[in-house]
């Protein structure tokens, strides 16, 4: 629980004529982290023809997936490789598919072309005329919208650019009107920069022969032929898609897994007649993977075991902590020699959350938000595993909230009107809280150095093990004489012992880390302070939830001012609760990620990845 699951590492030997049954084995066991055999005698690599054929396939079921509709499934029994890949070729719907989507292509890109002409003639529908025939020798046909008020003065400007045009307007609503003019031949451009003075919009004439309300009409009968065709091949898609589908996720699944399985060769070493695999195994489960295998394929098949300095890394925490491992993970995987942080990340983050958000109100809120994500996502996505880490932070707000007597800003006093205890009030306690959080830093530094101990000593480095205990001397001996020196907490005695234990500790640091190592007192010193935050992120939030309890608190007095005052008021506190719950698990985020864990953690470790067989649509075979 507080370090990963110890790692196995295996050699599997075999013959090279049993090699997929064996894959085989081990896929189905989902119990072997497999390696890239790396001796230099072997060979290793080489993509078949088998898997060429199965990424062939795969990428044209998938384009045929993507034409189908989803169905219901059933699960379907598996099958040999060769028969999945004649029954994928034998496949024959992807040609019409692509025709029926070609169709379907065709038809929308035809209904976005009426779609556009019918909002064209929409604009002329109060002329009865037949558009297309206005167009003459002599003259030229323009059409615009132009806004209403603007027409006196589009008037008396085209009378200015010839006596010889006619303008014809119909007003399209309240404030717009639609015009034909017909200028003759040779004014066009005089005419243009009229209209454009007026701020006309230009209006495309349409070219069929017929008056815009039978244009219209034609329209409407072409909208319901496409509509009528568009059902029909859908109606087709539909019909191959409860036909297929269960086929198709069936044959996908299946060439995914040997995909898999043919991938996983090359990583194999091997010669002639054999071939080894090498990969990683978790400690638990060995005796259960040597079992299966002997029992499989008896002595042809010998598995070597070996010490493993450096495996990859899997964290098995309690379930409750699943969604903090998840962000674990997601964050920085801990190497497998490493000291699994969950739990203390999960214990820290969870006091730093409450100590900053600290209201039992916006603890509440924080509590149905989280909920509602929770409810609302699909289960061990990163939102829902956020959700569940929100959903749990909300408890120590709501207890902190209790402490600090804080509810949406208001004491339990002012709520209630009966005081039934008195709370540490962040506002006029301002001193206390900063001294708090800086003990909590310093406490928190010095588990973080004690952490990093237990892994240095786990690793056999005890020069850099001694360093760590230099570092939790230097911290505690320093606060130490920082309280007696300048707060007078503690008598004359304290000086000479937390001076000899300062001096004891910054020789471990020198002897672990050289004479450099001393620069990094001031930085220790500084994260310790940078802890502090933990009050000012809550002191802003409790200063904003007073000002709106202050200045837009609805009151029953206030008559209709409420309909203004009551939605900023709600409004407000939601702003500012959520900006505090954002800034509370930022900055403890940090605190933890930056502060606390550079003392011990190092990271970068690479997720146990188990060669396993995930079935859906098949049954294991």
């Amino acid at each position: 629980m507080f370090k990963p699951v110890k790692m196995l590492k295996i050699q599997v030997l075999g013959l090279k004529r049993d090699r997929p049954q064996i894959v085989e084995a081990l896929h189905e066991l989902g119990l072997v982290h497999v390696e890239e055999c790396r001796d230099q005698g072997l060979e290793t690599g080489q993509t078949t023809e088998e898997a060429n054929a199965v990424n062939e396939e795969l990428v044209r079921l998938y384009a045929v997936k993507k034409l189908l509709s989803p169905q219901p499934t059933t699960r379907l029994q598996a099958k040999p490789l060769p028969q999945v890949l004649r029954e994928a070729k034998g496949l024959g719907i992807d040609v019409r598919l692509g025709e029926l989507k070609t169709e379907l292509e065709r038809l929308d890109a035809e209904r976005t072309s009426i779609a556009d002409a019918r909002g064209q003639l929409k604009y002329f529908a109060h002329f009865h005329v037949d558009l297309a025939s206005l167009q003459a020798n002599s003259a030229t046909v323009l059409a615009g919208l132009v806004a209403t008020q603007k027409m006196h003065p589009l008037r008396n400007a085209l009378s200015v650019v010839s006596s010889k045009h006619l303008l014809a307007a119909k007003p399209l609503d309240k404030t717009r009107t639609v015009f034909l003019l017909a200028i003759e031949k040779g004014r066009e451009a005089q005419a243009r920069d009229a209209l454009e003075k007026a701020g006309t919009i230009r209006l495309r004439l349409p070219t069929e022969r017929g008056t815009p309300s039978e244009l219209l009409a034609n329209l409407e009968k072409r909208v319901e032929a496409l509509k009528k065709r568009r059902e029909l091949v859908e109606q087709e898609i539909g019909l191959h898609s409860r036909k297929h589908w269960n086929h198709i996720e069936f044959l996908i699944e299946s060439l995914e897994i040997e995909k898999q399985r043919l991938d996983i060769l090359q990583k194999f070493g091997r010669t002639r007649d054999a071939f080894v695999l090498e990969g990683f195994v978790p400690l638990p489960q060995a005796a259960k993977l040597k079992e299966a295998l002997a029992q499989r394929f008896g002595q042809n098949l010998v598995v070597l075991e070996h010490e493993a300095e450096e495996s990859p890394t899997l964290l098995d925490n309690p379930q409750p902590f699943a969604p903090f491992q998840f962000l674990m993970e997601f964050v920085s995987i801990p190497k497998s020699h490493e000291i699994d942080p969950t739990i203390v990340f999960t214990f820290a983050l969870a006091v730093f959350y409450g100590a900053m958000l600290g209201d039992a109100g916006y603890g509440l809120l924080s509590l149905a938000l989280a909920h509602l994500i929770v409810k609302k996502t699909e289960a061990g996505g990163l939102l829902n595993n956020v959700g569940k880490i929100w959903f749990v932070f909300s408890i120590p707000s709501i207890a902190f909230g209790a402490i600090y007597d804080e509810f949406f800003g208001f004491s339990h006093h002012k709520l209630l009107g009966v005081e039934l205890y008195h709370g540490l009030e962040r506002m006029e306690s301002v001193p206390t809280l900063i001294l708090l959080t800086v003990l909590m830093g310093l406490a928190t530094m010095v588990l973080g150095y004690f952490l990093g101990f237990l892994t240095e000593c786990m690793e056999k480095n005890y020069k850099h093990a001694v360093g760590k205990l230099g570092w939790i001397g230097t911290i505690v001996a320093g606060a130490l004489l920082v309280a007696t020196l300048l707060f007078n907490v503690f008598g004359p005695g304290m000086l000479l012992a937390a001076g000899g234990v300062l001096g004891v500790s910054v020789l471990a640091i020198v002897y672990a880390e050289g004479p450099m190592g001393l620069i990094e007192i001031p930085g220790v010193a500084g994260n310790i302070l940078s802890y502090s935050r933990i009050a000012a992120v809550g002191l802003s939030s409790v200063i904003v939830a007073m000002i709106l309890n202050d200045l837009v608190l609805p009151k029953p007095e206030q008559g209709l001012w409420l309909i203004i005052t009551l939605p900023l008021f709600l409004f407000g506190h939601l702003f500012n609760a959520v900006l505090g719950m954002f800034e509370s698990l930022v900055q403890g985020s940090r605190l933890n990620f930056v502060e606390f864990f550079s003392k011990f953690h190092h990271g970068g470790g690479e997720k146990f990845a188990p060669f396993r067989c995930e079935r859906k649509h098949t049954l294991g075979g």
